[in-house]
């Protein structure tokens, strides 16, 4: 693209949303010439390795237009990666094309608000664009608002972090496991270390196999390796979420273990585990129990 050799080739000054809204033509009018000047630009000079965009030399002319178009526009402009023009002027804390926030009243509590809600839930609550709120929040340097930042933490579940498993803290309340360890992790407190666990007891040995060793180990404050030691020393399987499905589940002693085994791909000790701890027996017995009253008969 080129244009005439009288025109500047300087941004065009960003306007108010209410300059746009009394001619609806302005804004188009005002793009094109953004993008007619923008195109007279020499291409961006980047480095490829491998077919890959590793570098690009911005210059202040070009950077001068970031923001006043679409990234898609810019980079086909100048030949470029549109994440190319997006973390750049992301980088200089620019809005996108289309969400500026000028005419915007901030207050207290919608800085507050920015903190505590999602950037789709304050534009929808103010009446603007998601991008307006996420370009504010990131120029005053606000956290984007996570699940595990919205949590009411109260006084009494905080005395419960490092006191008390964060899954079970998570089965308490309501939450995710990683909630309470990310909470945990923040306010610099260690997780619980059980040091004395009784791997004899029968609520320790009903929780091994029956669920992944980091769950285990997480509910008991033990190391995981440790849980998956005392489990093979128990000679108790690992647990597998895709291994028993209802479907072989309900063929356990109704045909021999070792052919379950066999067709699944474990041993016949998992699947004799698994059938006992169901409280079915095994497909000998149930065969013998048959025959029992045929032989009483005869």
């Amino acid at each position: 693209m080129t244009h005439s050799s009288d025109e500047s080739f300087t941004a065009t000054p960003r306007l108010s949303p209410g300059a746009e809204s009394a001619d609806p033509d302005l804004g188009t009018r005002r793009l094109t010439r953004i993008l007619r000047r923008a195109g007279a630009l020499p291409c961006l000079e980047r480095h490829l390795d491998g077919g890959r965009c590793t570098q690009v030399r911005w210059t202040p002319e070009h950077e001068a237009y970031l923001g006043l178009a679409s990234d898609g526009q810019l980079a086909r402009l100048w030949n470029v990666p549109i994440p190319c023009v997006y973390w750049r002027r992301r980088r200089l804390a620019l809005p996108p094309y289309g969400a500026s926030s000028a005419g915007i009243t901030w207050t207290a509590a919608m800085l507050r608000e920015l903190a505590t809600l999602s950037d789709h839930q304050f534009a929808q609550r103010h009446g603007m664009a998601a991008s307006t709120a996420a370009h504010k929040r990131r120029a005053c340097r606000i956290p984007a608002a996570t699940r595990w930042n919205t949590v009411q933490w109260t006084v009494p579940m905080l005395r419960q972090l490092g006191k008390v498993p964060d899954l079970e803290i998570a089965r308490i309340h309501g939450l995710a496991p990683m909630t309470v360890t990310t909470k945990r992790h923040e306010l610099g407190i260690p997780r619980l270390i059980r040091t004395k666990v009784d791997w004899m007891s029968p609520r320790v040995r009903a929780l091994l196999g029956t669920m992944p060793d980091n769950d285990v180990a997480t509910q008991l404050g033990v190391n995981a390796e440790t849980v998956r030691l005392q489990r093979a020393l128990a000679g108790i399987p690992r647990f597998r979420h895709d291994l028993w499905t209802p479907a072989i589940i309900a063929r356990l002693g109704g045909e021999p273990d070792r052919a379950i085994a066999d067709e699944v791909g474990i041993s016949t000790d998992a699947v004799a585990w698994q059938r006992r701890r169901r409280g079915i027996a095994s497909w000998s017995q149930q065969r013998q129990q048959r025959a029992e009253p045929c032989v009483a008969a005869g």
